[in-house]
């Protein structure tokens, strides 16, 4: 699980580790980059949104709220899924 704080910290070209949702590649651990700077706003301090992309196609964003399905190294995001499986 990725903190507020190393959510704040994270840098274009960081990898982060995640389980796949894929049907096809489920209880998978896959590896994602960092895609650009987490924005965050002055207004509302709580909130962060940190751009992603895997493989060629994929992009998206990680806000506060999904958090907790990211993982700073791959251990963390393997040690999730045996809790899991």
């Amino acid at each position: 699980m990725i903190t507020f704080e190393q959510a704040k910290s994270l840098r274009p070209g960081d990898e982060i580790w995640t389980i796949s949702t894929n049907p096809y590649k489920r209880n998978k651990v896959c590896r994602i980059k960092v895609n650009g700077k987490p924005k965050l706003w002055k207004t509302r301090p709580a909130e962060v949104r940190i751009p992603w992309k895997y493989g060629l196609y994929e992009y998206g964003y990680i806000t506060q709220r999904d958090l907790d399905d990211f993982y700073m190294t791959k251990e963390e995001a393997e040690n999730s899924l045996k809790v899991i499986v």
